[in-house]
């Protein structure tokens, strides 16, 4: 038995020399993983413990790789031209890459506010809430980024500027954000395949078009509010993939 994700799966395994009378398009399994509570209070105390404004914008760029962090604060810098209390949190997709993000950071004349630090009392309470110079959040954490989601406006889902493939985007979209990524999305190409056809998240090709995009996504209320009803919505709609496995491998465990 062959519980393939999508058509293109499937044709694939029968044209590798599987039975086809085997082989049953099941769906993809991730559109059934548990996501983490998004309500506004979840979201106002990750605004909090990073110092940032409750009404202010925020960027994400979740699960990044290097380079992709530079871009983005390329594109931030450029934002905050025209959004002068734009907040940004970079979350990498290897914590243990913080110190090199910080220092990056840095250079570009910002103040930085590591998770780990106000988890553990680091950061002072005047540093934090009342620097005069703008700060951008490092998430430097495992386990936390599909909750920090929840505080964002726009979101940028990273592996994908960068050749790796892409990363989930399940998770920022089942909780109603703007979604954006790179070209690279090999890794998850049936989910991004799914919500471009779709019209729930965007992708775009380079810097210069994550520029443009996210400006629109800050600019579009009526946009966000489209994706903030659809994105859940979507969600709910391909899921099921675990059940129709488990029936099929139930059938299966029965005989003939």
């Amino acid at each position: 038995l062959i519980c393939a994700q999508s058509k293109v799966d499937a044709e694939r395994f029968v044209a590798l020399g599987a039975d086809p009378s085997r082989v049953r398009l099941a769906g993809n399994s991730k559109f059934d993983q548990s996501y983490p509570d998004a309500g506004e209070a979840r979201a106002h105390k990750w605004r909090t413990d990073f110092g940032f404004g409750l009404e202010a914008p925020l960027l994400l760029a979740g699960s990044t790789h290097a380079d992709e962090e530079e871009q983005i604060l390329q594109v931030y810098q450029q934002l905050r031209v025209e959004f002068l209390d734009l907040h940004l949190i970079i979350a990498p997709r290897h914590p243990e890459r913080a110190d090199e993000i910080e220092a990056l950071i840095r250079q570009y004349g910002y103040d930085v506010t590591r998770r780990t630090r106000v988890v553990g009392g680091a950061e002072s309470e005047s540093g934090v809430a009342q620097s005069a110079v703008a700060r951008v959040g490092l998430l430097d954490t495992l386990g936390e980024l599909a909750s920090l989601y929840s505080a964002a406006d726009v979101v940028f889902v990273g592996g994908s500027l960068a050749r790796i493939g892409g990363h989930d985007i399940l998770q920022p979209l089942a909780q109603g954000k703007a979604v954006v990524f790179g070209p690279y999305t090999h890794k998850s190409r049936d989910t991004t395949e799914l919500a471009l056809r779709d019209g729930v998240a965007y992708q775009v090709r380079n810097a210069e078009e994550l520029l443009l995009r996210m400006h629109e996504m800050l600019t579009d209320v009526a946009l966000r509010e489209r994706l903030a009803r659809e994105g859940p919505e979507w969600i709910r709609t391909y899921a099921g993939a675990s059940e129709r496995c488990a029936d099929e491998l139930a059938r299966l465990m029965e005989g003939p």
